[in-house]
């Protein structure tokens, strides 16, 4: 086992590969070990924390009523938390809440992708991510009619796809936007919006 099976190894002994383990740079100065020793703070600090938060959680949900709410893009799960009972957990949210909720959250996601650029019209990075956007705000859009939902609200869906379609359309045709585009887009989608999340 590397030569150690004796107990006893000298420098003599090891391969010149091993440089790498047992090469010493020197002893460290005292500034070194001052920082180090008072780095060393923030890995305690850690393991306190982390017990401290285990403690702090038990007492919230020994004493008070907790709705814990983990988002996703399924929607989520709602969890109630009661002293001295069995947690609850809320049936997941349907696939047409999932498909509302996609749709308004689109919107949203094209405001993100120009965002950034709204004060660097030359940079045209953001052409690449809204022209694969397109391509699945158009397959949303191409999927409507085999949803098993009302026709008002299929319109609606059909509203929001279509205005970001022609904001992102003009936007790759002219290369570039402006916050007047943007605003305007907004404005045209807005009562849509208004309406699918009602």
């Amino acid at each position: 086992m590397l030569g150690f099976a004796s107990g006893l190894c000298s420098a003599a002994d090891m391969p010149g590969h091993m440089d790498i383990v047992t090469k010493n740079s020197g002893p460290p100065s005292t500034v070194q070990i001052a920082q180090k020793n008072i780095v060393a703070l923030n890995d305690i600090q850690f393991s306190i924390y982390a017990d401290a938060l285990e403690a702090y959680k038990r007492n919230l949900l020994a004493q008070h009523t907790v709705i814990l709410a983990l988002f996703s893009s399924e929607g989520g799960r709602l969890m109630l938390y009661r002293p001295g009972k069995e947690p609850l957990t809320a049936e997941p949210p349907t696939v047409n809440y999932q498909i509302l909720k996609a749709v308004a959250h689109s919107s949203m996601a094209i405001f993100q992708l120009v965002g950034p650029y709204l004060a660097d019209p030359a940079n045209q990075a953001w052409r690449g991510p809204m022209a694969s956007y397109r391509t699945t705000n158009q397959t949303a859009l191409d999927s409507l009619d085999a949803l098993d939902i009302s026709n008002e609200v299929r319109d609606n869906l059909r509203n929001i796809l279509h205005g970001n379609l022609k904001f992102m359309d003009a936007c790759l045709k002219k290369g570039s936007f402006t916050y007047e585009d943007l605003k305007q887009y907004t404005q045209e989608v807005k009562p849509f919006l208004a309406k699918n999340i009602w």
